[in-house]
């Protein structure tokens, strides 16, 4: 059997035993820059969920656009089939791709898991809220009181590709960039002011911060696999490859 070409999240957070501390950390630290939530809708308030049908050996019924790797939510980019025109609109935000929250993904993690789907299925369930429902920044969703729930779903699949910064010391048995990244404060406020982080704030007298995930890039092709090798995909749409 093959290796995934891109690691999964579970992978990543067997990587980071302390991906809870990491949360509490983040979450924990006085957000900056926050703005008043006053009169935005709740991000559970007009949720649809739509049927979306597949069609065998065809292309996608829509495509995405957005990502954590621009800091936005995933959204619908131009549908595809013409009955789904008015049901799934540009700009509508993908909340979850047959019960998988995709909030938070990079756009070629949600890609390759929406064309899994649609190649396992005669239709999708996807859940949508309207464009403009709420923002699509997620620098500003995580620094909203108003959209818990979304933040949790953001935060576990950033945290899954992504090691914080912090400015404060190692603790014993943590390891530079699997548990943080240790940081002056001189290196942080490079990134902060860089727009290298999703979120920062303060803890305890110390800096924490988000970084952005990036977006694999693919190397050169190495050639078809071999012939009793197949590609497969596993529930959270990551590439392997079978023998």
């Amino acid at each position: 059997m093959g290796t995934e070409c891109e690691p999964s999240p579970s992978t990543s957070l067997d990587r980071t035993s302390s991906i809870n501390e990491k949360e509490n950390d983040v979450s924990k630290a006085d957000s900056v820059d926050s703005k008043s939530s006053k009169g935005r809708v709740s991000a559970t308030s007009t949720r649809r969920l739509i049927r979306v049908p597949c069609v065998p050996n065809a292309e996608t019924s829509f495509t995405i656009q957005g990502g954590a790797a621009l800091a936005r939510l995933i959204t619908v980019d131009m549908v595809r089939q013409s009955d789904l025109v008015g049901l799934l609109n540009p700009g509508d935000v993908i909340l979850t791709i047959d019960e998988i929250p995709v909030s938070g993904m990079l756009r070629s993690t949600a890609q390759a898991l929406l064309e899994a789907q649609s190649v396992q299925k005669d239709q999708l369930a996807i859940e949508v809220l309207p464009k403009d429902a709420i923002p699509d920044d997620l620098c500003l969703i995580l620094s909203e009181k108003e959209y818990p729930e979304l933040q949790t779903v953001i935060r576990d699949n950033v945290y899954a590709r992504t090691v914080p910064f912090t400015t404060r010391d190692a603790r014993d048995g943590e390891i530079d960039g699997e548990h943080y990244r240790f940081v002056t404060v001189e290196h942080f406020n490079e990134l902060k002011d860089g727009g290298h982080l999703l979120e920062h704030g303060t803890y305890q007298g110390h800096l924490y911060g988000t970084p952005r995930p990036t977006e694999m890039v693919s190397g050169p092709s190495k050639g078809p696999l071999p012939p009793n090798w197949e590609i497969a995909y596993d529930d959270q749409g990551e590439k392997y490859f079978i023998e």
